[in-house]
């Protein structure tokens, strides 16, 4: 799917309005800022099928995106972007499946 084709069928989900208020740049409902990156990079990993790259490009189009996500924030060089991708990705293995139109899982 296009990015723009991603981004539509999130906000016609069910839980679309929140994912539309994420993109939007609205952090409200969330105890920090970095909370709602987390829960837009949760429900980008779902859209995606988990694909960070596809993560990290959509986020940067996203009205949350600042200078933070390319900061270097670990020891190993990893960015805050880079990171909260990563702990997305370790939350569920459900993802969008275009082809069927429905859930898949890993291993499934």
């Amino acid at each position: 799917m296009s990015d723009h084709e991603i981004i539509a069928r999130a906000m016609r989900a069910t839980n679309g309005g929140e994912f539309a208020k994420l993109w939007c740049g609205e952090s409200n409902g969330h105890a920090s800022a970095s909370e709602a990156d987390l829960a837009l990079c949760s429900y980008l990993r779902f859209w995606t099928g988990g694909n960070p790259e596809a993560m990290d490009r959509l986020f940067r189009q996203s009205g949350l995106y600042r200078p933070k996500w390319d900061e270097r924030h670990f020891g190993d060089g990893r960015t805050y972007g880079r990171a909260t991708i990563e702990r997305a990705l370790e939350r569920t293995s459900e993802f969008y499946n275009p082809k069927s139109q429905s859930l898949y899982r890993d291993g499934i």
